[in-house]
C-alpha cells in the first residue's frame, strides 16, 4: 500500500496524506506506518476527529501502550489514553494535567525502566498563537558531532529520577495533579540509561537525554 509523504523538514519528519487512522488499520498500512516512522522519526496526520476508544485501538496496534502515571487524567473506559491540557471548570478544578514547564526541551520516559518507541499526541484544541510542539533529531544530533565527542560519550549513563520532575512540578502548582502516594512513589524508582542509545531496528545512533538528570556515570561532574 502506498501512502503520500510531504516532509517537514530536512533531516527528519513526514505529513501523510489519505491515511484514515480512525478506521481499522490494515497490516499492510501497519507496516508502511511503522517503515515511515522508523525512517522520518516523526508523522504528522491531520484532520482526524478520534473518540477515546478509536484512539485506544489505534495505539493498540502499534504496541504495548503505557498508561500515565498521573492516573486521575487518565480516560476511565481507556487508561492508555490521558488528557493534557489547561482546561479546567468553573471552580477552577483541572480536567487534564497541565505542566507549567513543559517548554522546556526533553526526551519522553527517561524516568521508565525502559525506553518508549514512539510518543503519540492528539491535538484536540489548540491555541491560535503559541504553544507549538516542536521536534529535534537527537539521531542527526548524535551524526553531526565532533569525533572526540563521539568517544567521550561512549559508555556514558545519566540517572534519571520521575520524582525529581515531578515534585517540582506539584511544589511550583499544586493545582497541576494529585500527589503520588507511597506505593506510586516506591514503583518509580531511579534508572540509568545509556546517553548515546542505539535503536533496536535501524541500528542508527541518537542521543537519549533529558533536561534533568540526577546524576552520570562515565565521566566528571564538570
Amino acid at each position: 500500500m502506498s501512502i503520500s509523504y510531504q516532509p517537514l523538514m530536512e533531516q527528519f519528519g513526514v505529513e501523510l496524506s489519505d491515511v484514515d487512522l480512525v478506521a481499522e488499520i490494515s497490516d499492510d498500512l501497519l507496516d508502511n506506518l511503522i517503515d515511515a516512522l522508523y525512517t522520518n522519526s516523526v508523522l504528522l496526520f491531520r484532520g482526524h476527529k478520534f473518540k477515546p476508544g478509536d484512539y485506544a485501538r489505534l495505539l493498540h496496534r502499534f504496541g504495548r501502550p503505557k498508561v500515565e502515571t498521573r492516573k486521575q487524567f487518565n480516560i476511565h473506559d481507556f487508561p492508555v489514553v490521558s488528557t493534557v491540557g489547561n482546561i479546567e471548570t468553573e471552580d477552577g478544578t483541572p480536567l487534564a494535567f497541565f505542566n507549567r514547564n513543559g517548554e522546556a526541551w526533553h526526551t519522553d520516559g527517561t524516568a521508565a525502566c525502559h525506553t518508549n518507541a514512539a510518543t503519540f499526541l492528539y491535538a484536540v484544541e489548540a491555541p491560535k498563537h503559541g504553544g507549538d510542539t516542536m521536534y529535534c533529531s537527537t539521531a542527526h544530533a548524535y551524526e553531526t558531532l565532533p569525533e572526540m565527542l563521539k568517544q567521550k560519550l561512549d559508555g556514558v549513563r545519566m540517572l534519571c529520577s520521575f520524582h525529581t520532575h515531578n515534585d517540582k512540578i506539584i511544589a511550583r502548582d499544586p493545582k497541576s495533579h494529585a500527589a503520588l502516594t507511597l506505593e506510586e512513589r516506591a514503583a518509580l524508582p531511579d534508572v540509568w540509561h545509556d546517553i548515546v542509545q542505539v535503536h533496536p531496528v535501524t541500528g542508527r545512533k541518537s542521543l537519549y537525554m533529558n533536561r534533568q538528570p540526577i546524576g552520570f556515570e562515565g565521566i566528571e561532574d564538570e
